[in-house]
């Protein structure tokens, strides 16, 4: 059966009364996604997911630093009587970044500068580009890219536990409303077998008056109806309590004032056959919950990868390139002396290796346990969601067959209600086989309610196991 042809619209809110408030099955989902405070929390896990991306960029933001410092130093004559001081303004400015070729390396360009006064000026600069790059632990572009890999899944693990805790909302929800439908019918139905009770004690008094019956036969009829009145009191305590469950999912607070709220009638369904084989493969594959888990392994997986290239030594080549200049200026000489600008470079390794490295080991086995433990929440949930698709279908294919077989029921219960009132009037039966025949209507309506419900609640489960309940219902996810 189409999906479409067992929902309903969103429409705006209808009053029947001051006291009864009629709510369209779309209209209460967006009542409580906009309030629902699970939903409004996995919002949030996205975002800091998102975050943890944008923070793995962090090593190759430019880093701008500049410093500078002023010193006077006095030195001491021959007879400590006197002291010449010595002033000195040292400067430096440099820019650097991360590399993404390999993780620790970077490239800096840094100007440094010295300006010493003592018996005249001498200026010192120099202006030197350095390059740190490992070559054994967290080379390659490959590893550099693994935390950003690792953080993007945890973000399409956010994003699926997200669309799982709106699936499970929407899923509760519809269920809650589907047990109200049911309430609002069956307080239907036995107001009606209330009237139906009435119409008999009328039809029974009348035949009193005229002398056919005697008095006692009212009383069986007096009793009915005293029954069927308490049954209605029941059913209306049904159809107040759901309606509080449905506010409380809903997000709204439950008031003993607010008005009792109450649905449409439920919409009609056309039987279909459905495969319980079908329904659980496309559950397997569409689950939100099972996504979510799949993307928290390949971020173990990440992880662990991680953490192997941390156990290698740390060889890194470590090379500047570079000039320096001094440009003294003496109080006895007639002219300057520059010191002409001149090349510098160097090269060199450094190497270094935890021995035993027993915390990245430690990293390892339990990034190795933490893929383990993941890949069995895989499995343990997809046998799972195999069973609950295939419990919901054959539920769905059950109610199925017994939304055929009430529908019969009830129109073979109406004819005999019909019959045995005819009867009744022409005096060929007694008012206890028109109740009789009054109770099995009223049953058999009953249970056609309850497997239209059970239907439309199996529905939603199948739906809210596969993830597919909120195209299903019209809910779209930012």
């Amino acid at each position: 059966m189409p999906i479409s042809a067992c929902l309903v619209a969103v429409v705006p809110v209808l009053f029947l009364s001051a006291g009864e408030e009629t709510l369209e099955l779309g209209a209460a989902i967006q009542r409580a996604l906009a309030k629902n405070p699970d939903a409004l929390r996995e919002v949030a896990n996205v975002d800091t997911a998102n975050a943890s991306v944008l923070r793995t960029q962090a090593p190759f933001d430019y880093t701008l630093t500049a410093d500078t410092s002023y010193a006077r130093t006095f030195s001491l004559g021959g007879g400590f009587s006197q002291s010449t001081p010595i002033d000195r303004l040292s400067y430096d400015a440099s820019i650097s970044r991360g590399l993404e070729s390999a993780n620790g390396g970077s490239l800096a360009l840094s100007f440094q500068g010295q300006r010493t006064s003592f018996n005249g000026l001498t200026y010192q600069n120099g202006l030197v580009l350095q390059l740190t790059h490992p070559l054994l632990k967290g080379l390659g572009l490959d590893v550099v890219a693994r935390p950003r890999q690792a953080a993007e899944q945890r973000v399409t693990a956010a994003i699926a536990n997200r669309r799982a805790r709106v699936v499970g909302v929407v899923r509760d929800l519809a269920l809650a409303y589907w047990e109200l439908a049911y309430a609002v019918e069956d307080v239907a139905i036995k107001r009606k077998a209330v009237q139906l009770a009435k119409e008999l004690l009328e039809l029974t008094q009348a035949q009193i008056r005229v002398g056919r019956l005697s008095e006692i036969e009212a009383y069986a009829v007096k009793a009915t109806i005293a029954q069927n009145e308490g049954d209605l009191v029941t059913a209306e305590l049904a159809q107040r309590q759901r309606s509080r469950d449905l506010r409380r999912l809903l997000g709204e607070p439950v008031d003993p004032q607010a008005a009792r709220l109450a649905t449409p009638p439920p919409p009609v369904i056309q039987p279909t056959p459905i495969d319980s084989g079908t329904e659980a493969e496309k559950a397997v594959v569409e689950n939100p919950a099972l996504a979510a888990l799949r993307a928290g392994v390949r971020a173990s997986e990440l992880d662990r990868d991680a953490v192997d290239n941390l156990l290698l030594p740390d060889l890194s080549f470590v090379g500047s390139v570079g000039t320096t200049g001094v440009k003294p200026t003496f109080r006895d000489s007639m002219e300057d002396v520059v010191t002409v600008n001149s090349p510098q470079y160097s090269a060199g390794l450094r190497f270094s290796w935890v021995l035993g490295n027993r915390d990245v080991a430690g990293q390892k086995r339990q990034s190795e346990a933490t893929r383990r433990k993941a890949e069995i929440d895989v499995a343990a949930l997809e046998i799972d969601t195999k069973l609950f698709a295939m419990r919901y279908a054959d539920e769905l294919g059950t109610a199925n067959r017994r939304l055929e077989l009430a529908a019969v029921a009830v129109e073979f219960a109406q004819k005999n209600v019909d019959a045995e009132k005819a009867k009744f009037e022409v005096g060929r039966t007694n008012n206890y086989e028109v109740l009789k025949r009054q109770q099995d209507l009223t049953t058999a309506q009953g249970r056609r309610v309850r497997a239209m419900v059970d239907f439309l609640e199996a529905q939603a489960q199948l739906l809210g196991v596969s993830g597919r309940i909120l195209e299903a219902y019209g809910v779209t996810l930012k």
